[in-house]
Formats: structure tokens, C-alpha cells, sequence
């Protein structure tokens, strides 16, 4: 005979099914793994969203010299459910890195990047891979300091460096793509 009060076993195993399902409903797809190609200054990667769709993936860097590297997917679907949700760099990225850089800044501009560099606070790592983003990656003494910025929001204590980049492009440095 039963003396308690509380749920009977069945209650308590549907109950438990909805809280695991609860917690799997809420969970977030890793961010994608950092790889940092060889004497970058700043790295900004962008992705397009968590979804099978990464064709839209595209990364710049500026390397120590001041040159920009750019490269854009090609086509790139992942349609396997389970590697959705996988943080491997073959996963998300395509994209080869050209054999000359696409333009190189020199003197007065490259001064105003690196300090801009030295000076910028710890990043965020962001939320997780929920939607489309931009992580910009610096290396300050060897160290790696990302942050991440979501589509649509502002760039923190980062601004100062997106509007770096924002003045770059209203001065036609960027240009047409050569791809």
C-alpha cells in the first residue's frame, strides 16, 4: 500500500522525459573551431547561421605586413544531421586562401590597425551558434583574443576596429572581389 502523496512512477518517468526533452530543446550548436593561418594580425570569419547552408561562409585577415587575404565557400551544404551541430573547421569552411593577397595597406593605415589591435579589450566568445555572425580574432603577444558579433548588433568595446574596417570600405580600398 502507497502512504506518499507524490507522483507515481509513470508521472514521475513522463515527467522526466519532458525535462529531457526540455533541456535538448534548449541546447545550442557549438561555435565553429579556430584555426588561425600563420602571421595574422586580425582574422574575421564570417558565418551565415547554424542551418545545413554554409555556401555563404567567407573569412578576411590582415597578416603582419598589412596585406588582406580573403576567400569565399563554394559550395557547401551539410546534410547529415548529426554534423550540424559539429564544430570542425572541414564542417564549416571550404574556402582556400588565394595565392597573392587581394590589396596591402602600408604606413599611416597599418600604424592606425596595429594600434588599434594592441589596444582592444578581452572579446566575447558570444552565445553560442545560434544565428549569423562575424567573430574577429586578433593576436596580441601570442595570445588569441576573439569576439564575437552578432548580425545586426553593435561591435562593444570593439567598435572602434568595425569602424576601422567600415572606413576602409567607404574609402573603395575593398573594391570588386577578384573571385
Amino acid at each position: 500500500m502507497r502512504t506518499s502523496k507524490g507522483p507515481n512512477l509513470a508521472e514521475y518517468d513522463r515527467m522526466l522525459a519532458h525535462f529531457i526533452l526540455f533541456l535538448l530543446s534548449c541546447s545550442v550548436a557549438p561555435m565553429p573551431e579556430l584555426v588561425i593561418p600563420e602571421s595574422t594580425l586580425i582574422l574575421r570569419e564570417s558565418f551565415q547561421g547554424p542551418g545545413p547552408e554554409r555556401t555563404g561562409n567567407w573569412w578576411g585577415r590582415f597578416d603582419e605586413q598589412g596585406c588582406w587575404w580573403e576567400a569565399h565557400n563554394t559550395w557547401l551544404v551539410v546534410q547529415d544531421p548529426l554534423l550540424l551541430n559539429v564544430s570542425a573547421h572541414q564542417v564549416h569552411w571550404n574556402a582556400v586562401e588565394p595565392e597573392e593577397p587581394w590589396f596591402c595597406i602600408r604606413g599611416v593605415a597599418l600604424e592606425q590597425l596595429k594600434t588599434l589591435v594592441s589596444n582592444l579589450p578581452k572579446g566575447t566568445s558570444g552565445h553560442g551558434y545560434t544565428r549569423a555572425f562575424d567573430r574577429w580574432t586578433i593576436m596580441q603577444d601570442g595570445r588569441v583574443n576573439s569576439h564575437v558579433v552578432y548580425r545586426g548588433k553593435r561591435g562593444g568595446e570593439w567598435e572602434p576596429l568595425l569602424d576601422y574596417f567600415y572606413g576602409l570600405s567607404s574609402a573603395s580600398v575593398w573594391g570588386q572581389s577578384p573571385e
